[in-house]
């Protein structure tokens, strides 16, 4: 019953304890809420006074005003927008650097890289990646990262390698034909049409009219497919392209082991196995010639020595005494 009258007689209308306009007794519910960030920024409206409760009773409580320091003025805000303007650029200007030099991250700059270095980017890939000596071999992880050493690449190697395998479908490894898909298509043709007209590139070889012996040079090459294979079959081949594939050592022709690359990429791509080894008569070489064996010569004698003293000292007893 006192404590009835007391708030009849002293407490302030809408205190906790008044009927159904009763206020919480936790001062933090009535406030605003500011969010999770505590850094004030423009648009926030600051805060008008509120109800509290504390020790000296109910009183009415205002924030003080923020520093001049948390506030941000018009030229802070330009200073910011300029800063990420700066870094934008700086950023495309390294990404526009990246590309140019092929460092970019993707297969067209890899592909430049390697044409510049190797003047084709299927030889520079069968010479710096692949592991094997024909050049076809599944290019793993390490061997990749060996092979960008070895270029000079100094680009986004992840993002590169990412694209590769998503291109070999998620495979261990990767291979020419991930890296040039349109050339390994005139491959396929071409190495499909020495299958089908003469068995394979090793008995094609007896076939293709070439003035030296042991090696071929792109005209015989190119007379050999503009000529000899597209009059039996239709063929849409770059044969440039192609014969800087073939040409590993640079000098422009091919030799008979270049050519047989043919026959392994068949293997490689339609299981095709490779054709017998052509047995070679083995060359043989005449003895080399020597010098005939020198004559002893006999020992002179007597009447030999006498008549060699006499031409040089006038008499035997002479040359005697004298020498």
């Amino acid at each position: 019953g006192n404590v009835t009258a007391w708030r009849a007689s002293f407490a302030p209308p809408g205190a906790p304890g008044e009927g159904r306009d009763r206020a919480p007794m936790n001062a933090s519910a009535s406030l605003p809420s500011l969010g999770g960030k505590r850094r004030p920024y423009l648009g926030v409206e600051p805060l008008q006074q509120v109800r509290v409760f504390g020790r000296g009773g109910p009183h009415d409580w205002s924030p003080p005003p923020l520093p001049r320091c948390a506030t941000h003025s018009k030229k802070h805000i330009e200073h910011f927008h300029d800063g990420v303007r700066q870094r934008f650029r700086l950023q495309q200007e390294e990404l526009g650097s990246l590309e140019f030099h092929g460092f970019g991250g993707d297969i067209d700059g890899l592909r430049a890289l390697l044409s510049h270095r190797y003047r084709s980017s299927a030889r520079g890939w069968r010479l710096a990646f692949a592991p094997d000596k024909a050049g076809l071999g599944a290019v793993r992880h390490s061997d990749f990262c060996q092979g960008l050493k070895k270029i000079g690449y100094g680009g986004k190697a992840k993002s590169l390698w990412k694209e590769l395998s998503a291109k070999a479908g998620g495979a261990a490894g990767v291979g020419l034909e991930h890296l040039e898909p349109d050339l390994a298509e005139q491959l396929d043709d071409l190495a499909d049409a020495l299958v089908e007209i003469y068995g394979g590139a090793r008995q094609a070889w007896d076939d293709v009219r070439r003035e030296h012996g042991l090696r071929m040079s792109y005209e015989e090459f190119y007379r050999f497919v503009a000529l000899q294979l597209k009059s039996s079959r239709a063929l849409d081949v770059e044969v440039g392209r192609i014969f800087a594939a073939l040409d590993l050592n640079g000098r422009g022709s091919i030799a008979r082991e270049d050519f047989e690359f043919f026959d392994q990429w068949a293997q490689h791509r339609f299981g095709t196995p490779l054709p017998e080894e052509i047995p070679r008569a083995e060359k043989v070489e005449a003895e080399p010639w020597s010098p005939p064996p020198a004559q002893e010569k006999e020992a002179p004698k007597l009447d030999e020595f006498r008549r060699m003293l006499v031409w040089k000292h006038g008499s035997p007893a002479r040359a005697w005494r004298v020498a």
